[in-house]
């Protein structure tokens, strides 16, 4: 942020109101205090000062040059919210701001769209990632001082789940008549819990199997950038007695990260129409045989969401609500009479740590 004119200062903190959760999730109230100690002792005069949470998805650039081939960042912003809403770079370009020697400070308080895309670490060198940060810039005269600036990077999940899970499965079978059914008795894994991948081999001429392998990858395609693949974890069963039967069911479980980003397909309204940010998962199930038999390999779409399903209520039985309506009616007809006897009654009734890295 800024130009080469800014100073990356230490002299700025962030303190988030909820300073023990993991990362913020959209939809969540952001709220905290930005502050700055002037050490100086006199006041430090500055053309205007700027706050923002901004999140930007970074591409890696080839370009290729007369020496040689360069690789270079590029940081495509998708969305920004100010911070200090109230004030605009026309007010304050009109009366110099001024902070006195000590502590200066600026709280904040803002909602995260539900609808952002989740952050998404850089998972190998040059790969593309997604970061959210606070931007907190103070504007000096330009012939006087650098510019004072600092970024706070906060780790953000999508919290939007708008589909129903499914069942789903694949099944193939390769020229020595090895067939291998995988299947998800729910397509939808949320995140910090465990889901199964079931799977069943036909192997009637009992061919060799050396293994079975699981991956669970994820796809990631920001702006115009080629679509990238990471392996996010994997199992494997190299058991060959366990493997070698004629007929074999089994199963596989999967953990899945709490800050795995969510399944997610965005696009940034100040982007060209093409351009997307998408993040999509699919469990691959391959079945290594032996020497020159054909491998079996399956792909089952699975959807990473951060939302765990409302909980509901098992409606009562007949028998309860039977049981229950005949001691209503018994309490009432007791109730009746009691009252009837009597000229006057009364009655009575009781009634996540997350702090902003710097960077």
């Amino acid at each position: 942020m800024g130009c080469c004119y800014s100073l990356s200062a230490p002299n700025i903190s962030l303190r988030l109101t909820e300073n023990d959760k993991i990362m913020v999730r959209t939809g969540d109230t952001i709220s905290g205090i930005i502050e700055f100690f002037n050490s100086d002792p006199t006041e430090l005069a500055c053309n205007s000062l700027k706050a923002e949470f901004v999140g930007y998805c970074i591409v890696f650039l080839t370009n290729d040059e007369s020496f040689g081939t360069t690789i270079k960042p590029c940081k495509l912003p998708f969305f920004s919210i100010s911070l200090f809403p109230n004030s605009t770079d026309e007010q304050q370009q009109q009366q110099q701001l001024t902070f006195p020697p000590g502590k200066n400070s600026w709280p904040f308080s803002f909602s995260l769209p539900e609808f952002l895309p989740p952050s998404a670490t850089q998972l190998k060198s040059y790969s593309q990632f997604i970061e959210y940060s606070i931007d907190f810039e103070i504007m000096c005269p330009r012939l006087c001082r650098r510019n004072t600036e600092k970024t706070f990077v906060i780790p953000a999940q999508n919290s939007l789940r708008t589909v129903a899970d499914r069942q789903v499965q694949d099944q193939k079978e390769n020229q020595s008549v090895v067939s291998l059914r995988g299947y998800l008795e729910n397509n939808v894994v949320v995140t910090g819990t465990t889901f199964t991948i079931h799977f069943e081999i036909d192997n009637p001429n009992g061919s060799t199997i050396n293994e079975i392998s699981t991956y669970l990858v994820q796809n990631r395609q920001f702006a115009n950038s080629p679509k990238e693949q990471f392996i996010i974890s994997e199992q494997k069963i190299k058991d060959p007695q366990r493997l070698q039967k004629n007929q074999v069911k089994d199963k596989i479980d999967f953990i899945v990260s709490t800050t795995l980003p969510a399944t997610c397909s965005y696009h940034p309204p100040s982007w060209l129409p093409a351009q997307h940010i998408d993040i999509d998962y699919y469990v691959l199930i391959q079945l290594h045989m032996n020497r020159s038999i054909e491998d079996i390999v399956l792909e089952l779409p699975v959807i990473v969401s951060a939302v765990t399903e409302p909980t509901i209520d098992i409606p009562p039985s007949y028998e309860s609500i039977f049981s229950t309506a005949q001691g209503i009616s018994t309490t009432t007809s007791s109730s009746s009479s009691s009252s009837s006897s009597s000229s006057s009654s009364s009655s009575s009734s009781s009634s996540s740590s997350l702090n902003g890295t710097e960077e």
